[in-house]
């Protein structure tokens, strides 16, 4: 016996871009700021400002993994096997939960 599943993905990609755009300049900001706290001397501003750019690129490249994997995998839907979709999923609803305004979901 064959199942025919029909599966409706509707992607809302200004927000993935939006997002990415705020990290990477998040990113520049907080590396510009770590820069100068370390070029006028101030090594605690310059430390708290390096860890937080640790913590913003960690954040951006997590990001770009995820949006990547689901983005390969969409675009491959017919070829890729059930676990593969399942992964996509729990990482869309993830990202459902994580939407900062009710009305996006």
């Amino acid at each position: 016996m064959e199942f025919l599943y029909t599966t409706t993905v509707k992607l809302n990609s200004q927000e993935a871009k939006k997002k990415l755009q705020e990290l990477e300049e998040k990113v520049t900001r907080l590396s510009k700021a770590s820069k100068d706290a370390f070029d006028i001397g101030n090594e605690a501003d310059g430390k708290k400002y390096s860890k937080e750019l640790a913590a913003a690129e960690k954040q951006l490249k997590q990001f770009k993994s995820q949006l990547m994997s689901v983005q390969d995998i969409l675009n491959n839907l017919g070829q890729a096997n059930l676990k593969q979709v399942e992964k996509v999923q729990r990482s869309l609803r993830n990202q459902l939960k994580l939407a900062d305004d009710p009305k996006e979901i």
